[in-house]
């Protein structure tokens, strides 16, 4: 099967037509089956203009149509905003994914394209406002990682990783009003039906899919990306941009000489009673509480990875496992590996601000006081994290008129995609 990797450079005008024929160039590459499907060592250099993105997008072997539409749709959806929002940032797009997977990736990627060219060029011919005016479509390159190569070469550490970050023992929680808590967590499958009201404790475990391998590929990445790749921004597919993704790489430049990881808070508080043990025994500690040291969310994470390789411990299987005992931590997410990292070490953390990773569910519960203080963000949010839920039901208050953040009914509004 041939690929084609399409690179265009669209010029700033609106108008098709105006468009010139020096302004608007189309190069295709072919290459043959599987080897479109790289390993990270032959990654080739688009050039030291680009923003490099890394994406994981690996459809399950057991996915129901249902299933593989709701991916599809998810990364549509997130590939348009980024197509959407552009303001001429060049994007080396590389995917972690497999064979199966790739061709959903082709066809997603040729669908929001055309949906975006058509609706800027064609649909807003005769509109000349000054967001319109703005956007340039961005020259990108499009690569794929081999998921396999992962699993085969790392098969080990990803077993720890797993072990260390997703258990499959239970752990007992406590917790101020046990209804409130399934209330919150009803989605989550895997809280075991056994409560104690007298002392109000629940039991979970791990969800399966966090159990998954390519959770953990993050880790692993300072050991097999090529010298090019300096800095690298890692993004759930469940995301919704309104910026261009230069400004979000502009944040490497705030951070200090040290810092290796920018992250978001996960204005979750449910997090905080993964360290219940610790603040416990330690009552002055401010692990997973209210601050500067509350959970972090993985939805948006910024790498500088020249200094991860001078110390890839930093993200090995043995130190978080360190950590985890040190802190009597128990996590239930990939994410909980940089909670602790920053912890431990705060000066190699950088906290993104909240509008960069705002997590949309939690404006589901903003009428409860507990939950508030976890979730006020109180600017307009830059990137939607809609944490793997469907979008229709959440109505932000940062949305013009009120109108529902994934579906539009006048394709006019700017960020109706």
């Amino acid at each position: 099967m041939k690929m084609n990797i399409i690179y265009l450079f669209c010029c700033h005008w609106m108008i098709l037509g105006e468009c010139s024929e020096e302004k608007l160039h189309t190069v295709s590459s072919s290459n043959q089956g599987t080897e479109d499907i790289l390993e990270p060592k032959d990654l080739k250099d688009p050039g030291q203009e680009f923003v490099h993105l890394f994406v994981k997008f690996i459809l399950p072997q057991d996915a129901d149509q249902q299933l593989v539409d709701k991916q599809q749709s998810r990364l549509h959806r997130f590939l348009c905003s980024i197509f959407s929002e552009s303001k001429g940032t060049p994007i080396h797009f590389f995917f972690l994914t497999d064979l199966r997977s790739k061709d959903f990736l082709d066809g997603t990627f040729r669908k929001a394209i055309g949906m975006i060219l058509n609706r800027k060029l064609f649909y807003n011919k005769q509109r000349n406002d000054s967001n319109s005016s703005s956007w340039v479509f961005p020259r990108f390159v499009v690569q794929y990682v081999s998921y396999p190569f992962f699993q085969h070469k790392y098969r080990k550490e990803l077993d720890e990783f797993t072990s260390i970050l997703c258990s499959n023992n239970y752990y007992s929680i406590p917790v101020v009003d046990v209804q409130f808590w399934y209330d919150l967590n009803s989605d989550v499958p895997d809280i075991e039906e056994i409560t104690n009201k007298n002392n109000n404790t629940i039991y979970y475990k791990c969800e399966e899919r966090y159990a998954m391998d390519f959770m953990y590929v993050n880790f692993l990445l300072v050991h097999e990306l090529p010298p090019f790749i300096k800095k690298l921004i890692l993004l759930d597919t469940d995301l919704r941009l309104r910026i261009d993704i230069g400004q979000l790489f502009d944040i490497f430049n705030q951070m200090t000489s040290k810092e290796i990881f920018a992250l978001g808070k996960d204005l979750n508080e449910s997090h905080e009673v993964s360290a219940w043990r610790y603040l416990h025994e330690n009552p002055l500690a401010t692990l997973g509480k209210i601050g500067q040291f509350q959970a972090l969310n993985g939805g948006v994470i910024l790498m500088n990875v020249e200094r991860l390789r001078a110390q890839p411990d930093l993200v090995s299987a043995k130190h978080i496992a360190q950590l985890k005992e040190e802190f009597k931590y128990a996590p239930h997410t990939d994410q909980g590996a940089f909670h602790l990292i920053q912890y431990k070490h705060p000066k190699l953390v950088y906290v993104l601000p909240c509008q960069y990773n705002l997590l949309v569910k939690r404006a589901e519960y903003d009428y409860q006081p507990n939950i508030l203080s976890y979730n006020t963000c109180l600017t307009k949010p830059l990137i939607e994290h809609h944490t793997g839920y469907n979008p229709f039901i959440y109505i932000l208050r940062h949305n013009d008129v009120l109108k529902l953040s994934a579906w539009c009914w006048n394709p006019s509004w700017q960020h109706c995609y």
